[in-house]
Order: structure tokens, then sequence, then C-alpha cells
């Protein structure tokens, strides 16, 4: 088991992620997004999740509850008043790699809106939502 995977281990804005908003979850739930608002409503810190595995238990209803759940980071969003200043892809242990200073949301998003347009076009399996 990888501690640092563990969902439990996740901090957001100096608090446990699992105490924070959970401002969406995935058609199975096997992504999600964490949030933490700024008390001055000024800025959010957000973390998103992805499901990585979890030991098998009878009766084991609630995966996100297990204390051994391990997580992959998908990305981690810093924003304060001026917008969205840093956005960390996949990142690997401290070097740049993932990470984007003041992101252009707008179009990052334009972007995995046609990619997925494509995909839907051109991947017969893909699941059509």
């Amino acid at each position: 088991m990888d501690d640092g995977k563990l969902f439990r281990n996740i901090i957001l804005d100096g608090k446990p992620i699992a105490g924070c908003e959970l401002a969406y979850s995935g058609k199975h739930d096997n992504t999600r997004l964490y949030v933490s608002k700024s008390a001055e409503g000024n800025g959010f810190y957000a973390h998103a999740v992805a499901f990585a595995s979890v030991p098998a238990e009878k009766g084991q209803s609630d995966v996100w509850a297990h204390p051994e759940l391990e997580v992959d980071t998908v990305f981690e969003v810093t924003a304060y008043f001026d917008g969205v200043r840093h956005l960390e892809f996949n990142r690997n242990g401290n070097d740049m790699d993932g990470y984007l200073y003041y992101p252009p949301m707008a179009d990052l998003i334009k972007m995995l809106e046609k990619v997925r347009e494509i995909e839907l076009e051109i991947c017969r399996d893909a699941d059509k939502d």
C-alpha cells in the first residue's frame, strides 16, 4: 500500500479532503472533485481524484469511506481573487511536470470538450452520456 495514495492522507487547504465540499462526482462515482472555498469568498482550492483501489470487504458499501481507499490525483487547483493561478496535472514529485501557471481555463475546457466530441464520433464503444 502506498501511503501517498491513501485518500485519508490528502490534505486540502489544511483539512482532510473527506471533510471538504464534494463539488462533483463522476457518472459512476469513480472520480470526484473536492473544494475548499475561502471564508472571505475570494478564492478556493480544489483537488480532483480518481478511484484506484480498496481492499475487498464483505458488507462495505461506501468505498469512499474505507480507511484504506487509494486514489490517484487527477489535478489540483489554487485560485485567488483574480482566478485560477495554479493548475497541476499528475505532478511527479516536486518537478514542474504537469504544472500550468495562470492556465487558460476557457481554452482548456473547450479543448476537452473537443476531445469528447471526437471520442464520440470516432470511438464506437465510447460511453454515450
